[in-house]
């Protein structure tokens, strides 16, 4: 019953998401949606230099070792304070030198923040195996605040410029964030979270989370510079377009991964250290089942909702058909993008991030490469874009797979 509700939630929460990009479709021009997904993509990509995800190697050494875990979050917090200075510093510059939109540039700068913290805490209840602690904070942080801005929206004299929307975001989300951290501290760790500065212990844990931090970028860079991408070499309605299918699969991706990995991973790194192989065969066969069968699912129930809200709003966004090579290709996009995240953890609780890195810079190249081939004949367009992102996530999936045999055929 509980992982019934955590999972209604999560999805609440994505369904939330989707109506309100759909909103903002309805009621905002394709430009807009195409500023709010860039902005939205850009704050998500952020946070991983401010965060470093040092959270990689504290969570699993803290799920090992309880008794450490606090003194490890407080020296994370420390990195993520010396971080916040510098990259505040560099804010300053940028914008009193070289921003073009400094409104729009603070707001991302905020989000980092607001989103960085979100993705900690979340990532905290995870570690600790409280699904459905998790499921309630991603719920209320980020299922709120579109339903009080659509609120907003409708009881204003006046339509409210897209800004509005980041206001609602970093407000709200400051508000929820604080609230679970202080949830966290109390009923958890019983003791100060504060951060200290060890800059012998930043060093030491950057060697060690360096390479996960590099491949996540690497991953992450995928999803954010496609946006960029199009928006660079095709039109501002395609960028439109294109920011509304990749926020969908965005979501259902978000699904994905809170049923497989984020369920059964602390399970995996326990049985791995204990040596214990019926345990760690059944977590990851209950991790891989689990996203291919929700994979399947969010694939087809996608366009199936698409059509069915189409007989009730008449929006050039719920025509697919009329796009359908681009629909179909970021729509697959979902079940490879799953698949692949399936792999990537099974080698993180291996700690083999090393070949995360290979498999992820690898897979980049080529898709790099087959970009460079199209540019040079000045045919990069959405499409393009798009095929390169699912070329990434194919070539990934089988270089992690060929790891991922190797490697357990030696220890199991």
């Amino acid at each position: 019953m509980l992982k019934f509700f955590s999972f209604s939630l999560r999805v609440g929460a994505i369904a939330v998401k989707f109506l309100f990009i759909l909103f903002l479709g309805l009621y905002y021009s394709l430009e807009d949606v195409g500023v709010y997904g860039l902005a939205a993509a850009l704050a998500s990509y952020s946070i991983y230099f401010l965060g470093l995800e040092t959270h990689a190697s504290v969570n699993r050494m803290g799920i090992k070792n309880s008794i450490e875990w606090v003194p490890l979050i407080r020296r994370q917090h420390g990195v993520i304070l010396v971080n916040s200075i510098l990259m505040s510093v560099f804010f300053i510059v940028y914008v009193s030198w070289y921003s073009k939109q400094p409104t729009l540039d603070l707001y991302v700068f905020l989000l980092c923040f607001i989103e960085l913290s979100g993705q900690e805490i979340y990532r905290r209840f995870i570690a600790l195996g409280r699904t459905l602690d998790a499921a309630i904070f991603i719920f209320i942080k980020n299922a709120i605040w579109p339903v009080f801005f659509v609120i907003f929206y409708f009881v204003s004299e006046y339509k409210p410029a897209i800004e509005y929307v980041f206001v609602f975001w970093a407000s709200l989300g400051f508000v929820f964030n604080l609230l679970a951290g202080v949830y966290l501290r109390f009923f958890f760790f019983k003791s100060a979270l504060y951060p200290i500065i060890d800059f012998s212990w930043l060093f030491d844990i950057l060697k060690k989370s360096s390479l996960f931090l590099i491949s996540t970028l690497v991953v992450r860079f995928v999803s954010v510079g496609d946006r960029v991408l199009v928006g660079m070499f095709d039109t501002a309605n395609t960028l439109g377009v294109y920011v509304f299918y990749t926020s969908i699969a965005a979501a259902a991706g978000a699904i994905l991964n809170f049923i497989g990995a984020a369920q059964s991973y602390p399970r995996l790194i326990i049985a791995i250290s204990e040596n214990d192989k019926p345990a760690y065969i059944m977590s990851r066969q209950s991790m891989l089942l689990s996203t291919l069968a929700v994979g399947g699912v969010a694939t087809l129930g996608i366009p199936i909702s698409l059509i069915f809200l189409s007989l009730f709003f008449d929006n050039d966004l719920l025509d697919f058909k009329g796009r359908f090579s681009l629909f179909l290709l970021v729509m697959s996009g979902i079940f490879l993008s799953a698949v692949n995240m399936f792999y990537h953890y099974v080698l993180y609780c291996h700690g083999r991030d090393r070949a995360i890195l290979n498999s992820n810079v690898f897979s980049l190249l080529l898709a790099t490469l087959f970009l460079s081939i199209l540019w040079v004949g000045d045919s990069i367009n959405a499409i393009a874009v798009a095929t390169s992102v699912l070329g990434f996530y194919m070539v990934a999936i089988v270089v992690k797979l060929i790891i991922v045999r190797d490697l357990e055929r030696s220890w199991i």
